[in-house]
């Protein structure tokens, strides 16, 4: 676990957590899965304003962009975090991100 001066101790590494594995791993996919969502809707809001329509809309595109921010800087966070924060943070990703498809997409 860690030695005298609060290091890492290599001998012997610290138990890692499968929910804690598969909650990093569920929140870092969701955020890269946002990241490629925020790429398309840049792609169709460029498509869009060439051919003469409305598109998505400047602040969709926007608020995606910001959402896509925050959950990287967030699964960034979250990655160098032990448990409990690691859950907090990655509980806190998966509703904002699922907060943002719904009010943009579902709702």
């Amino acid at each position: 676990m860690f030695d005298s001066i609060g290091q890492e101790d290599p001998a012997n590494p610290p138990r890692r957590e499968p929910l804690t594995a598969v909650l990093r791993a569920l929140s870092g996919v969701s955020v890269g899965g946002f990241i490629i969502l925020s790429g398309v809707l840049i792609g169709a809001q460029y498509t869009a304003n060439r051919a003469g329509y409305p598109g998505p809309g400047t602040w969709t595109v926007g608020i995606h962009l910001l959402m896509a921010l925050l959950g990287v800087l967030a699964q960034v966070w979250t990655d160098r975090q032990r448990p409990p924060r690691v859950y907090l943070g990655s509980l806190g990703i998966l509703v904002t991100l699922g907060l943002t498809l719904w009010f943009y997409w579902f709702a």
